[in-house]
């Protein structure tokens, strides 16, 4: 078997279970989405939704990706677990400041800046959403450092499940958004328990908490640093449109933003599907025997992942009227023109998402910081 046929079957044995668990997360969150979209009216969507992108800005500020560094370091060094104990704690500690600063200040930030009173709730959730993520940033970039993909899928699932289930439960007893923000948490709690309990059976329980080593930090950390400005800067632009929206428009205006930009995110399930496994099998075999045959792997990567994507994005573009009128109801009909736009964004930031990948897996983040930057600012 050549390298880059080797390469193309890791990578697609891992972006398989990556992508049966991304379908299956997708299709849950896709229901929980629809289920919150038509229960809550265009007002308290959008503060949900502005208190989730405030969520993903704080972490694009903390995320230094010690995670995908680990992903490429245990591609190399499998048994060092100073790797795994390393990457744990510094996102629990980072996790826990963070959920902590953002429960406490968050509320009169929100009254202050975006007009949303009576939020202490939301944002102690947004919270725990922070410490859940982090945790779940350290969980994945273990198991996909082991290649063990499958693992991540059923995490994805589980918790999609029970937030689903949790929604619908919360909002038939009327709770609203309050049962919503509830659910959140629930889920998060789900995902943390059943993460833990695949990773102790792929490792001993010691090798997450015994073996923390700050030269290791340090060395994920250098790794990440680069990527971590890449990433927050695609952040904040990603985030100029709902805080824009926030400050000068309607809260009605984000949900609609937002109802278009879910529906849109799914045509990114393909791309991201690839992106972990491409990092460790890439880095792998770059280890191994250096960059020949590398470029193959990644062309055939880019093109399956174009081949998939841009059926999709023509076939939402021509039923986008059906789609969002049937999914969301006539309340939402201004989402239209905005879905038809960010489609083809996503589009061409699948691409991107492949390339990002080969230069983490190649060791070259630098590359992935000149792309985001470029992405950004435009």
């Amino acid at each position: 078997m050549s390298q880059e046929e080797s390469i193309v079957e890791k990578v697609s044995k891992g972006s398989l279970a990556v992508l049966f668990g991304t379908i299956g997360g997708r299709l849950l969150g896709g229901l929980y989405s629809l289920l919150v979209v038509r229960a809550l009216d265009p007002k308290d969507y959008g503060a949900l939704s502005l208190m989730i992108a405030s969520v993903s800005l704080l972490w694009a500020i903390v995320n230094t990706h010690v995670s995908l560094a680990t992903v490429r370091s245990l591609a190399v060094e499998k048994n060092n677990y100073r790797l795994t104990s390393s990457c744990f704690w510094y996102y629990a500690a980072a996790g826990l400041i963070c959920g902590v600063l953002f429960a406490v200040l968050g509320p009169p930030v929100a009254e202050q800046v975006f007009h949303i009173s009576q939020g202490s709730f939301a944002f102690q959730v947004g919270g725990l959403l922070l410490l859940g993520m982090s945790l779940q940033a350290a969980f994945s970039g273990i198991f996909s450092g082991y290649l063990r993909m499958e693992n991540e899928a059923v995490v994805k699932i589980c918790k999609g499940a029970s937030l689903l289930a949790l929604a619908i439960l919360f909002l038939a007893l009327g709770w609203s958004l309050r049962g919503v923000l509830l659910a959140l948490a629930v889920s998060e709690l789900v995902g943390f328990l059943c993460a833990l309990a695949l990773l102790r059976r792929l490792l001993p329980f010691k090798a997450l908490t015994s073996y923390f080593n700050s030269s290791i930090l340090r060395k994920l950390l250098t790794f990440g640093a680069i990527l971590y400005f890449a990433t927050l800067m695609e952040q904040v632009g990603g985030s100029a449109s709902i805080f824009s929206l926030g400050i000068f428009r309607t809260k009605s205006e984000i949900g609609e933003f937002e109802a278009a930009a879910s529906l849109s995110g799914l045509l990114l399930m393909i791309p991201n599907s690839l992106s972990r496994p491409l990092i460790s099998a890439i880095a792998n075999r770059f280890a191994e025997r250096g960059k020949p045959g590398l470029e193959n792997a990644a062309h055939y990567s880019l093109k399956y992942t174009l081949q998939a994507v841009l059926p999709l994005t023509l076939l939402a573009y021509i039923f986008s009227e059906e789609i969002v009128t049937t999914l969301f109801g006539h309340r939402y009909v201004a989402a239209i023109a905005i879905l038809q736009v960010i489609i083809f964004a996503n589009l061409f930031h699948s691409m991107v998402v492949i390339f990002q990948s080969v230069f983490i897996g190649l060791g070259d983040p630098a590359a992935y910081l000149r792309c985001a930057l470029l992405t950004a600012l435009v």
